[in-house]
């Protein structure tokens, strides 16, 4: 009898015995039934579930962590409604395949269910040296918050450098929360954050930076203008990634990847024919000015952020003056 012929619910079936997502993805193009099928929440989180029981023993047998069978569904049922396609079998590294955004629309059936999805980034923390404690920003002359580990995801094609904050403390007074205010984890882009706090409820706020007597955003609404914007990700040097790919990466563990650190600082994005709104003294740089390019990275040796200012003359791109914009404040949403 030919697979189309089966009653559906054996065609289920087959679905949830597959053993890679790969597999998963071609049956689901055999026919429009098929696809149909295939996007069946409950049919998508028994193939997951499926997929990550082993790693779900190896974590308990390398960490002694243990999810019961509702907090293990929990966490199939938040990967499977991110749409994404697992590029691994180890959860925690799967993890990492999924936006900020998801765990903010994400509909949690509890906080034990919750806090176990937070907790997957964990295993790849960097912790705070003893000798000096974790920042944010790294600088030391005007410190925003505090942290005790701190997990750094490369940039990808898909997704800009993304870092995960535990046990973080305000140090100053911060628009709508006072100096002290604890979180059990922030994500923390450029542009964006989103925090936990202890009862994990959730809290967005946009990061605010400042060099000379210059504050704004990550959107740089008062520092320039430009007629384009190209969004690059990628890093600044060469160099092996941390994280594998393809599909010999597809069986790996976490325990196969070199130790975790901090990743190569990446160039973010690539303003194009832009007008300065403020003056700069780096540079000495005046309000008004063109420039043919701003290329915004991340600076080798701390987290804040390089604005280059550059003009094009016979092809040869000339920086003009920079500004290093540190984290000063967040505008809490």
């Amino acid at each position: 009898m030919a697979v189309y012929a089966l009653p559906t619910e054996l065609i289920c079936q087959v679905f949830t015995e597959l053993a890679s997502p790969s597999d998963f993805f071609n049956l689901q193009l055999a026919s429009k039934s098929f696809n149909a099928i295939s996007d069946v929440p409950s049919v998508r989180r028994a193939f997951l579930e499926k997929l990550f029981t082993p790693s779900r023993k190896h974590i308990f047998a390398t960490t002694k962590e243990q999810w019961s069978d509702e907090t293990f569904k929990g966490i199939c049922a938040f990967l499977e409604s991110s749409n994404i396609k697992p590029a691994y079998t180890d959860i925690r590294l799967v993890i990492q395949q999924v936006p900020t955004s998801h765990f903010c629309n994400f509909l949690y059936p509890s906080n034990d269910v919750k806090r176990a999805i937070l907790n997957l980034f964990k295993s790849q923390a960097l912790p705070a040296q003893s000798s000096k404690p974790l920042t944010i920003p790294t600088l030391d002359n005007d410190i925003l918050a505090q942290a005790e580990y701190v997990v750094y995801q490369e940039a990808t094609s898909h997704m800009a450098p993304r870092r995960i904050f535990y046990n973080v403390t305000l140090k100053k007074d911060s628009d709508k929360f006072s100096r002290d205010q604890h979180f059990y984890a922030i994500f923390h882009h450029i542009d964006c954050l989103v925090a936990f706090d202890d009862d994990l409820n959730m809290h967005a706020g946009i990061p605010q930076y400042k060099d000379e007597s210059i504050i704004t955003s990550a959107a740089w609404e008062s520092l320039l203008s430009s007629e384009s914007v190209e969004i690059n990700n990628m890093p600044t040097a060469g160099g092996p990634r941390r994280m594998p790919v393809g599909e010999e990466a597809f069986s790996c563990t976490l325990e196969d990847l070199p130790k975790p650190e901090k990743p190569k600082p990446c160039l973010l994005r690539t303003f194009s024919n832009c007008e300065l709104l403020n003056d700069i003294a780096k540079g000495g740089l005046k309000k008004g000015q063109q420039f043919d390019y701003v290329f915004m990275y991340e600076h080798e040796d701390d987290d804040s952020i390089c604005m280059e200012f550059c003009t094009a003359d016979d092809g040869a791109v000339t920086p003009r003056g920079y500004l290093l914009m540190t984290e000063n404040n967040i505008k809490w949403q």
